[in-house]
């Protein structure tokens, strides 16, 4: 009865590590997935933000004028 019980511990500890392994490497591949995710959004929008960081609007006139670049 004793070596049963021992063999039944053995086996459902087993089940639960093999479980949080398997938990743990699926939760880890969608953080890398998320944080790609993120990266791609911040580049694409740096690179927004920089083609329009060159120039500057004048509110009086409506007109834009030079600050970095050409003149739109």
């Amino acid at each position: 009865m004793g070596l049963a019980n021992f063999i039944m511990t053995v086996v459902a500890v087993d089940d639960v590590v093999v479980l949080a392994r398997s938990d743990v490497k699926q939760s880890a591949s969608i953080f890398h997935r998320y944080v790609r995710h993120i990266r791609n959004r911040l580049k694409e929008e740096s690179i927004v933000a920089s083609q329009y960081a060159f120039f500057d609007v004048n509110i009086d006139g409506g007109k834009a004028k030079q600050v970095f670049g050409s003149v739109v």
